[in-house]
């Protein structure tokens, strides 16, 4: 059994890391590409989400490397999502493309079955489940830190040089992360960076915050995004996401077990109080919630035809007019192009940036 897995931002460090460490044999697929979307676009159905075709065209990629096991994690409610497992095997036998896919999910909350796929993969190291679930989330928030830190960096330098050293810098780093022999390893190098790069100057009044939020896939994989934040920093402009690959991981396993709502799911419920599928309920929450701490503007971005975030789009407007936050969005497919992309994020942030300085002149 030779295993590949998606790609989706920083989740394929941690899964190479994690199968060098327990000797696993596995194929990382291609950065994803333009020849990867032409791929999924290929053999994926006409009506699919973009996310879908990307995946699907990072499993047939591998596969032609050698691949023969597909790890994908699984959904619920009502987003298409829960059905991609499903549809891709479908699609594999319908063409007679040998690859085996393996849903990481509970099916009908069947704990026992998940546990059984798991060990179909790892044999005898399952048993060492929880030890390696908590060093993952640990290597994961490193990571998402490490990552936030060095794009801040980006915002204090001035000169060329001083970028371009980051950039090279930046650039070397991640080689080494995505060669990481373990999870542990994969951790010191994201404190590495941290450290490296963490700044104690204090962020100028003038400075935009702005939030990201909308579907998983698409606020985490950059090729989906066309490099959303590296943009938005080389704009000056501060940002976060609403959701990283820590706080997936989290939420997933550790948030489960308590019963306290984040301070999202507080400001966020007054406009949707409960799971439609998919991220609606965060990109929502977490909208509400910067621009409660008074953050100047939030960037939506989905894939066309995402029936949650489309419901969320849908409330975003009632959450703009409380809080008088300006909110843009912007949906993806394999059709969008860059040049399109760039030119409203630019336009947007020109707006913003004119309007915290009117509020700074107040």
């Amino acid at each position: 059994m030779i295993i590949t897995y998606p790609h989706m931002g920083s989740l394929s460090w941690l899964l190479g890391a994690l199968f060098r460490e327990q000797g696993i044999p596995f194929i990382s697929p291609p950065p994803c590409s333009k020849q990867t979307l032409e791929v999924g676009v290929r053999y994926a159905p006409q009506g699919a989400c973009l996310p879908m075709k990307i995946v699907l065209g990072n499993f047939l990629e591998a596969q032609k490397q050698g691949a023969d096991t597909a790890l994908f994690f699984g959904g619920c409610g009502p987003c298409r999502f829960g059905y991609f497992a499903a549809m891709f095997q479908g699609i594999c036998e319908e063409w007679g493309i040998p690859l085996r896919i393996i849903a990481l999910e509970a099916p009908d909350h069947d704990i026992r079955e998940l546990f059984r796929r798991i060990q179909d993969v790892m044999g005898k190291k399952a048993r060492q489940l929880p030890i390696l679930i908590a060093e993952g989330i640990r290597a994961a928030k490193a990571l998402d830190e490490a990552e936030e830190i060095v794009g801040d960096a980006k915002l204090f330098l001035s000169g060329q040089s001083e970028k371009l050293q980051l950039e090279h810098w930046e650039q070397d780093w991640r080689r080494k992360a995505e060669q990481a022999a373990s999870l542990k390893e994969l951790r010191m190098l994201a404190n590495e960076a941290a450290t490296t790069w963490r700044s104690n100057e204090p962020w100028p009044e003038e400075m935009v915050r702005i939030g990201i939020v909308g579907d998983i896939y698409s606020i985490i994989e950059p090729f989906v995004n066309f490099q959303l934040q590296r943009k938005l920093a080389d704009m000056e402009v501060f940002s976060r996401r609403s959701i990283t690959i820590s706080r997936w991981l989290k939420e997933a396993t550790v948030k489960k077990l308590s019963p306290l709502p984040a301070a999202w799911e507080k400001e966020g419920g007054p406009f949707l109080n409960t799971s439609i599928g998919g991220f609606a309920k965060e990109t929502v929450g977490y909208s509400a919630y910067w621009s409660s701490l008074h953050w100047d503007g939030i960037i939506q971005v989905y894939p066309l035809s995402c029936m949650p975030e489309i419901v969320a789009q849908s409330i975003l407007p009632k959450v703009s007019e409380h809080y008088g936050v300006p909110i843009l969005t912007l949906v993806v497919d394999e059709l969008t192009g860059e040049a399109g992309y760039q030119t409203r994020v630019e336009a947007f942030v020109d707006m913003v940036k004119r309007r915290k300085r009117r509020q700074i002149a107040r």
